[in-house]
């Protein structure tokens, strides 16, 4: 039930003022897009942290362990300040709207604070350890500055459910063919005796592009009547922890976050021990960049499917189906042999590739029914909130993998049993992402509450 004196305007209207259908024009659902390049590129590019800071076979300018706790510091800010900087999103009224000024004030001092963690300042591990852990909290508050607010504006801009699939799959593009392009270039400049700090440049020009064409193209924002002006922080707190539908879809998604990053940051890892047993730092750091580059083929292609899928079917559906499919993905690199032919290896990453649609492509969507659910009970709409409070918990995860590979890394690591270690990290993923499966099938999710 709807309640107070605001209107209730679920599948009315359009962000884009061009119609009624809730569609987002694809010219707009291009420009937006763009940003995902922001929101996605720098993860992927973090991987090579562990190899400038706790080399495998090289000199360490800190241990893995360090690292680890400084990269779980950080990713800590980002999820303590996800919910204030989402409620507060929710309640601005400006002229240019609710969410674009944080993307205004943000994105440029985002993407220099991401360059500097790829310049230590110093062979003392305690002074790259202070240093590391203060620069990756600023760049993880900035993070949740700019990119909340920015993916908060999925579900004011696309009104249609099935449209947001679409929106997401563009998105999913911007993601992976730019991510395949760079880590493909990165990987060369590598090979060429390029420095870390060459490829961290390249990225923080592309993080500036990706965020300035959606900030000076979507121009529009739906509801802002419906921003929740009487909602404190710990009202809205409250009243989004007592939606089930959300609390069971995060629950479940906490798993394939932590599966799924686990092993991303353990790739340089994975590579030197596993694929290319006995290569030097520049060698395996360099195929690192094309294995993550060869799923991210995979990933493209098979976007089409997903859509296909979720639209057959539905998207809990294709979330369990795909989820399973990157499971099984990942118990394939488990049980590989090392050194493997590239017959067996790219087929492998083409299951993963495929699996992995379904966090990067249906995870939003699906956010942006449980928030349309929201608003039939309340008659208000918090994208800011919702996504703050998925950005908290899903960090936990996030921030847990990268301590849990330092510190596996640090304690298990013995050159007699390397490659054991390395492959059960894989099926730690594989089995983390399986839980994640189970739980998902028991989300109460509704689903096309808009068209």
């Amino acid at each position: 039930m709807v309640t107070g004196d605001t209107p209730n305007i679920i599948g009315k209207g359009s962000p884009s003022g061009n119609s009624d259908s809730g569609i987002l024009p694809m010219s707009l659902k291009i420009l937006y897009s763009f940003g995902q390049m922001g929101v996605n590129l720098p993860g992927y590019f973090f991987v090579y942290l562990w190899t400038i800071y706790s080399p495998h076979g090289g000199t360490q300018l800190m241990p893995a362990y360090m690292l680890g706790a400084a990269y779980g510091v950080g990713v800590i800010i980002q999820a303590i300040a996800n919910p204030f900087i989402g409620n507060k999103s929710d309640k601005l009224k400006w002229k240019m709207g609710r969410r674009r000024p944080f993307i205004l004030t943000g994105f440029i001092p985002l993407a220099i604070s991401f360059l500097l963690l790829f310049r230590p300042i110093s062979t003392n591990q305690i002074a790259n350890f202070i240093y590391v852990s203060v620069d990756f909290a600023i760049y993880n508050f900035l993070y949740a500055f700019v990119v909340l607010p920015y993916l908060a504006m999925i579900p004011e801009i696309s009104l249609n459910s099935n449209d947001r699939v679409k929106l997401l799959s563009v998105g999913s593009y911007f993601n992976a063919i730019p991510t395949i392009l760079l880590l493909f270039i990165a990987g060369i400049l590598l090979g060429r005796g390029y420095s870390f700090f060459d490829v961290g440049a390249m990225v923080s020009v592309v993080i500036i592009i990706s965020f300035l064409v959606p900030l000076v193209s979507i121009r529009r924002e739906k509801f802002q009547s419906l921003s929740p002006q009487s909602y404190n922080l710990q009202k809205a707190l409250g009243s989004t922890l007592r939606n089930r539908t959300f609390l069971m879809f995060i629950a479940a998604y906490v798993f394939i976050i932590f599966g799924m990053y686990s092993f991303v940051n353990a790739i340089t890892y994975y590579t030197g021990i596993v694929i290319l047993p006995g290569s030097s730092e520049p060698t395996y750091s360099s195929y690192s960049s094309f294995i993550l580059a060869i799923i991210f083929v995979f990933l493209a292609i098979f976007s089409v499917v997903t859509i296909k899928i979720s639209k057959k079917l539905n998207k809990k559906k294709a979330m369990i189906i795909l989820s399973s499919v990157l499971a099984i993905g990942m118990v394939l690199l488990g049980v590989m042999p090392s050194n493997p032919p590239l017959e067996l290896l790219i087929p492998i990453l083409a299951v993963v590739g495929m699996g992995a649609t379904a966090p990067i492509i249906l995870t939003y969507a699906i956010l942006s029914d449980i928030i349309d659910e929201d608003e039939l009970k309340t008659g208000y709409r918090r994208e800011g909130m919702y996504f703050g409070i998925q950005g908290l918990i899903e960090r936990v995860p996030y921030a847990l993998s990268g301590a849990f590979v330092g510190l596996y890394y640090s304690a298990v690591y013995l050159p007699s049993s390397s490659q054991t270690a390395m492959r059960y990290l894989a099926f730690i993923a594989a089995l983390s992402t399986a839980i994640m499966v189970v739980i998902f099938s028991r989300v109460p999710l509704k689903e096309k509450l808009k068209g």
